[in-house]
C-alpha cells in the first residue's frame, strides 16, 4: 500500500496537498471505470489489487525468480523486454522521474542478477550455447 499523499506528492508535487488529492482522487475513479477491481484504495491507501482478471510481468518476474530453477529463471529472463515502464517520463515531477530511475535500476540490476545465474548454472552444467547465449544477453544489459 501506498499512503495517498505520497502518490499526490508524486504526480502533483507543485500543487496544495488538498489539490493533489483531489487530482489523485479523479485519476483513480477513471483508472477503476476501465479496470474494475484493479485497485484497492481507501482513504489513506492505494494499492493493485492482484487477481486472476490482471496480471503483472513484475509480479510474474518476481514468483519466476523465486522458484529459482532453470526453467523458471529463463521464464523470468524472457519477460524483460526493456527498462521498466520504458518510454514513460513526466515532465515537472522530479520526485516521480527520482523513484522512475531507482526502479529502473532496481530491475535491471534483478535481471542481470538471473542472466547471471542461468550463464553460470548451465555453464556448469557444460550447456556451453546456453551459457553463451545467457552471458550475451548479460553483456548486452551490462557492457
Amino acid at each position: 500500500p501506498i499512503p495517498r499523499e505520497r502518490l499526490a506528492d508524486l504526480f502533483w508535487e507543485d500543487m496544495l496537498e488538498s489539490q493533489g488529492r483531489t487530482n489523485l482522487s479523479w485519476v483513480l475513479r477513471r483508472i477503476s471505470s476501465r479496470l474494475p477491481d484493479c485497485l484497492q484504495a481507501d482513504r489513506h491507501t492505494v494499492q493493485f489489487h492482484c487477481s486472476d482478471n490482471y496480471w503483472l510481468d513484475v509480479h510474474a518476474f518476481e514468483e519466476l525468480e523465486a522458484r529459482g530453477d532453470l526453467t523458471s529463471l529463463a521464464e523470468a529472463a524472457a519477460l524483460y523486454r526493456g527498462e521498466f515502464l520504458e518510454g514513460l517520463a513526466l515532465e515537472g515531477c522530479a520526485e516521480f522521474e527520482l523513484w522512475l530511475a531507482g526502479e529502473r535500476e532496481r530491475w535491471r540490476q534483478r535481471v542481470a542478477g538471473v542472466l547471471w545465474e542461468l550463464a553460470t548454472r548451465h555453464s556448469g552444467r557444460g550447456e556451453y550455447e546456453a551459457g553463451l547465449r545467457h552471458a550475451r544477453e548479460l553483456l548486452a544489459l551490462e557492457p
